[in-house]
């Protein structure tokens, strides 16, 4: 029944199902479902799953379209994966997987090695040596902060340190 199938309908759990199509398109039904990977930590972890809960309403406002796309199931598989088993600090998270996705959605900026270029422009996507004259852009130290996060492994970018305070300037940039 649907109540006994409500524990494992919980955000970012990946489910194996069998699932007949009728051809007429008219309601489908379900057979069999199940967890699979069954998820450690994200479940049990109030971090783990409020990250959870944020990236599944971040892919559910940005992605409209049913179409199959096999790598970005891989790097969100691969990205649930890491948020269950990892001990790495987690603050970073987050940004991490946002700067990664960015890619799917045909947003991720050209990285720039130039060290001249300390403003993201926001409103272009490009990294600039001069503050735009529009006011969507990126600081100095979010610029610099963006740059290592483009360039970071996951390890590397959970060590990365920010304040809450710069954080949420980032965010909001």
């Amino acid at each position: 029944s649907l109540h006994d199938a409500l524990p494992i309908l919980q955000p970012l759990h990946l489910l194996d199902m069998v699932v007949y199509h009728k051809p007429n398109g008219g309601l489908q039904s379900i057979s069999e479902i199940k967890n699979d990977p069954i998820l450690s930590e994200i479940p049990y972890d109030i971090v783990k799953t409020s990250l959870a809960i944020f990236i599944c309403e971040l892919i559910y406002v940005t992605l409209k379209e049913s179409n199959t796309d096999e790598e970005l199931f891989e790097f969100v598989f691969q990205s649930i994966q890491l948020l269950d088993l990892t001990q790495a600090p987690l603050a970073n998270f987050h940004l991490f997987f946002m700067i990664r996705f960015a890619k799917f959605l045909g947003i991720y900026p050209a990285y720039s090695a130039k060290e001249s270029d300390l403003y993201f422009d926001v409103q272009n996507g490009v990294f600039i040596s001069h503050i735009p004259s529009h006011p969507v852009y990126m600081e100095k130290e979010n610029t610099a902060f963006l740059k290592k996060m483009m360039l970071s492994t996951f390890e590397q970018a959970a060590n990365l340190q920010l304040s809450s305070e710069e954080r949420k300037k980032f965010l909001v940039a």
